[in-house]
């Protein structure tokens, strides 16, 4: 199996894990955080594929990914895995910015 695809699905356990174990603000559960997914997923499709299919000085901007690393599903120039890569960060710091936020209410009650 592919490192990055491996690594990739460990980060977005973990980031699931954070999530409803132990910071348990379970933005899974909340259908606003599935379009703030959507949203950033067209912003990330715009981005990261003209970044990935661009030529600057002779060379592309970003990538070309090696195929040996990915799964090699891709979405025009951008690996599947970039995606799922992206959520995981994405639930990590919302999930964390939920639970101290929610701390610090708690803090000045």
């Amino acid at each position: 199996m592919p490192e990055y695809t491996v690594f990739v699905g460990i980060m977005l356990s973990v980031a699931i894990l954070l999530d409803l174990r132990i910071f348990r603000t379970n933005l899974l559960k909340n259908p606003r955080f599935y379009l703030f997914l959507f949203i950033t997923t067209i912003l990330h499709t715009i981005v990261d594929n003209w970044l990935n299919g661009r030529y600057w000085f002779g060379g592309f901007i970003v990538g070309p990914y090696p195929r040996q690393f990915f799964s090699g599903i891709y979405i025009w120039n951008t690996p599947l895995e970039n995606y799922f890569y992206g959520y995981a960060l994405i639930l990590m710091n919302v999930s964390l910015f939920e639970f101290l936020r929610a701390r610090s209410k708690k803090a000045f009650e």
